[in-house]
């Protein structure tokens, strides 16, 4: 009797065996390999939403109907003359590969400035909205960190290629000690800019990483700026599994002008300042 029992035993153990070197085949129950497909189908791609304020400064010239104005915004002015700033950034990457990003901006600001007698008072509307495709020619883990038991650290390097419009309202006021009397001047104007980059990110631990994007653009079209550069850099915290906080800093430098005498429009200037944004993602 303890024999035959023994016998059993030893025959459902090695069923046991066999179905589970058959799992490790491939060969696994139906569940699992609904699990497993749905955990591939899904890694194939990756989507995020990040809402962030960019608080922007800004130092150039802007002029509108032939009068212009110098603004130079320090970030001591900031909290005082930002009137709004809202900004949302959509990313879509499939098989870590191929991507696209969107990316709105739109700021209300007011600034003061004095030359001589006369003080001038700007206020200015700015709406931008960019795009990209984007291609990732380069990732791979960084075999230091992950040796130091970051498994997650990694280096991404992407090519941006895409474009930028803008729509900025200009409004100026100006004020005379004297009795010289200046009427004032508002109106607005809309471009589009190619643009072409680059964005590296370094995923440094399995919570902290690094991340800088710069990208070129206008080419003197009729239909866009002269030149326009910006810059961006980033420090991101991974605060749980789907959402990333991130700080950081942007400038963006545009040379635009339109139009002559009465008819000129120019907005030649930096806009810069800190960014802070939540990432949330798949």
């Amino acid at each position: 009797m303890a024999e035959k029992f023994s016998d059993q035993v030893l025959f459902y153990s090695q069923v046991a065996q066999s179905d589970y070197a058959q799992s490790n085949n491939g060969e696994a129950s139906p569940s699992t390999n609904t699990l497993s497909s749905s955990k591939s189908d899904s890694g194939d791609w990756y989507f995020s939403i990040a809402p962030y304020a960019w608080l922007l400064a800004i130092n150039g010239t802007i002029g509108v109907k032939g009068q212009s104005a110098d603004v130079n915004m320090s970030f001591g002015d900031l909290f005082d003359q930002v009137e709004f700033a809202g900004q949302l950034h959509g990313e879509l990457f499939y098989k870590n590969r191929y991507g696209l990003f969107l990316d709105g901006t739109y700021v209300k600001l007011s600034t003061d400035s004095v030359k001589g007698p006369i003080t001038s008072s700007t206020t200015t509307k700015i709406f931008m909205f960019e795009f990209a495709g984007m291609y990732r020619v380069y990732s791979s883990p960084t075999s230091y960190a992950q040796s130091q038991g970051y498994q997650k650290s990694s280096i991404n390097v992407d090519l941006l290629l895409g474009g930028r419009y803008y729509n900025i309202d200009n409004k100026i006021n100006f004020r005379s000690q004297g009795p010289m009397n200046i009427p004032s001047v508002s109106g607005d104007e809309g471009w589009f800019d190619f643009m072409a980059g680059g964005r590296v990110i370094w995923k440094a631990t399995d919570r902290w990483s690094l991340i800088g994007r710069t990208d070129f653009g206008g080419f003197d079209f009729n239909f866009s700026s002269t030149f326009s550069w910006n810059g961006v850099g980033f420090v991101g915290f991974d605060a749980t599994d789907w959402l990333n906080i991130l700080l950081g800093f942007r400038a963006l430098y545009t040379d635009y002008s339109d139009g002559k005498g009465d008819n000129r429009f120019v907005f030649d200037t930096w806009l810069y300042g800190p960014v802070i944004g939540l990432n949330f993602h798949n």
